[in-house]
């Protein structure tokens, strides 16, 4: 058929077949790099879920012991699980933002547990803090021992035995202040802040505050707005 036509309708022919050949390659290019472009997502979601994986580490898995101080309830939406250290100035303004914004939510909304991971390498009285808030949980008075020692952090960090300091502590909360004395003279909590200091190690935490927020895992400071955010945003 193409013997019949005129030279004219030949190249006519061959310049239209040149052009949908240029546009099939165009195509084809398009379809390849929208192949690239998914598999370059599906690429990262893996990563981010692999990495967060590694970075949680199934806290789940993790016993807890029953015995760490908490407020709200278990089955709460949004569950905070904090490791901290009394001698950390990190701890102490992401603590006092936290106790702040957790009394803005519901016991259904929000449920928060606190655990002990004193890093005496840096903070040589951060220890002895735990244990001395242990012993006035022991009285039902830790929330409020809590937020003594972050705010007079400056008042007991540097001393060299903050023993009295922290027994006037125990009396302006009104303890028993014998049965205090006995419990941090005999460290009869140390067990707990191990216990919580050991189960920091199985996360692999490494330094303080770390947060598990419905088991993602968040380290550093917050303050109250940034609190606020995050918590509304596993609320949505």
């Amino acid at each position: 058929m193409e013997e019949r036509l005129t030279k004219r309708e030949r190249r006519e022919l061959k310049r239209q077949q040149k052009a949908d050949s240029e546009v099939s390659e165009v195509a084809k290019k398009r379809l390849m790099r929208n192949i690239f472009v998914v598999i370059g997502i599906i690429a990262v979601i893996l990563i981010i879920v692999i990495v967060r994986a590694v970075l949680t580490k199934d806290i789940e898995s993790i016993s807890s012991t029953g015995n760490d101080p908490s407020v709200g309830n278990p089955d709460a939406r949004v569950v905070i699980r904090e490791y901290s250290d009394f001698e950390c100035p990190a701890c102490r303004t992401s603590a006092l933002s936290l106790a702040k914004v957790v009394q803005e939510y519901s016991a259904d909304e929000v449920y928060f547990t606190y655990n002990d991971f004193p890093i005496i390498q840096l903070h040589k009285n951060s220890q002895k803090a735990a244990i001395a808030a242990q012993c006035a949980n022991k009285q039902e008075k830790f929330w409020e021992y809590h937020d003594r020692l972050f705010l007079d952090q400056a008042g007991w960090k540097e001393l060299e035995d903050p023993r009295d300091k922290f027994i006037a502590y125990a009396n302006a909360f009104e303890l028993d202040s014998d049965m205090f004395a006995v419990c941090i003279d005999e460290e009869q909590t140390k067990y707990l802040v191990e216990e919580d200091f050991n189960e920091a190690r199985e996360l692999d935490i490494n330094s303080t505050p770390t947060y598990f927020i419905n088991g993602i895992r968040y380290v550093g400071a917050k303050d109250e707005n940034g609190w606020r955010d995050l918590i509304d945003s596993f609320l949505k």
